[in-house]
């Protein structure tokens, strides 16, 4: 074990190559037209989707979220491991290629999954947008059995960083409008995702679970954070192929995908999803997205905590800037733990660049700040 001056040293040769901490190195979709950058145009021979206006083969007017995740994390772009095909649904049809379809060839090539690979599960949009609101108990449970078992083949041939997209309030798309009258498809979206989100913790591994129904919603109540304007129609005309004016105030770029500048928010609410504990060492800032707090009665808390080295202590001191209540585990972060019955903060994975350390760290009396100092660290 290497304690605190060894820190010290590392933080010093690191400091030169800032770069962002994490363990993925690469990513591997598997999904629909909302994540689709190319596989129907490729195989239409460029028809569909038309491009211009859509973009070179995406169901957008531009980016997708994948390719702006993947600037989001440094890491460069591969559509050959971009295996989503616009109008799949999560069973095994063949063309367009369903989800199980997806992830069984990509296995048939690859039994063993990469280590380190971001793996993502999107689909069942299709799947809702063929029953509507006709939607049965029987569907809602098999669409989050394909999902389910899409996410147990990749974890089976060995993927560790495993991330589902919920489906989004399809019954505000301009194309669910009509079967959303009554507000029976938006219930029907909501009682997958319930379905889906239990199916999921029952495997009992980490999962990622991207709540993507709630930033479509959050969008909508409050759109000027993002600059939207228009929030129910479409930009695309598809029938004539005519353009809106100022498509980055429209939440929906056609009656079922939204436009680019969503598809980076989108990105950004997956980055929250997979970040790990991480030490920044340009800002100084310890972000821990999982905190579990035991209290002396055994009760247990979980909070994503951000924590400021504080420049003006001897010893490498960190104040606590911010504490969120978590209610649901969502992310694919190691957890921490806190006991306050030794006041002491244990970190199993943080990285420091490409460093991955674990550490713990000590609470110090404080009369305005609550903070901690490191007390031992050790780093591969």
């Amino acid at each position: 074990m290497r304690y605190f001056t060894s820190f010290l040293l590392i933080v010093l040769a690191l400091q030169t190559t800032i770069s962002l901490a994490q363990p993925y190195k690469a990513i591997y979709v598997f999904g629909d037209s909302l994540s689709d950058t190319g596989r129907i145009y490729q195989l239409t021979g460029g028809k569909i989707p038309t491009s211009p206006p859509y973009s070179a083969g995406r169901f957008s007017n531009g980016q997708v979220w994948v390719e702006y995740l993947a600037e989001k994390l440094q890491l460069s772009y591969n559509a050959s491991t971009n295996f989503a095909w616009g109008g799949a649904e999560t069973g095994s049809s063949a063309l367009p290629q369903g989800l199980q379809l997806q992830v069984s060839n990509y296995l048939r090539t690859s039994p063993q999954a990469d280590t380190t690979g971001l793996y993502f599960v999107w689909a069942g949009s299709n799947d809702f947008f063929s029953v509507g609101s006709n939607a049965t108990d029987d569907d809602i449970q098999q669409i989050a059995t394909n999902m389910r078992t899409a996410v147990e083949k990749l974890h089976n041939a060995g993927a560790r960083y495993i991330v589902v997209i919920n489906v989004p309030d399809l019954g505000l798309t301009p194309a669910g409008q009509a079967e959303n009258t009554t507000g029976k498809f938006t219930d029907i979206i909501v009682r997958y995702n319930a379905e889906l989100y239990a199916q999921l913790e029952a495997l009992g591994y980490p999962i990622a679970y991207v709540d993507i129904f709630t930033t479509l919603r959050n969008l909508i109540t409050t759109p000027d954070n993002a600059g939207l304007s228009n929030l129910t129609t479409e930009c695309l005309q598809e029938d004539t192929l005519q353009v809106c004016d100022a498509p980055d105030t429209y939440l929906f770029w056609d009656r079922k995908h939204p436009t680019t500048i969503v598809h980076n928010i989108i990105a950004e609410q997956v980055v929250k999803s997979i970040q790990q504990s991480s030490y920044a060492l340009d800002t100084g800032v310890l972000h821990l997205p999982l905190v579990s707090i035991s209290n002396d009665n055994g009760e247990i808390s979980r909070f994503n905590v951000d924590l400021q080295a504080l420049s003006d202590r001897q010893a490498l001191t960190f104040a606590v800037t911010q504490l969120t209540p978590i209610i649901n585990n969502t992310t694919l972060a190691s957890t921490s733990t806190y006991s306050a019955t030794t006041g002491t903060v244990t970190i199993p994975a943080v990285y420091v660049n490409d460093a991955l350390c674990n550490a713990v760290l000590t609470a110090v009396p404080d009369p305005t700040l609550i903070t901690f100092t490191v007390t031992t660290v050790s780093c591969e």
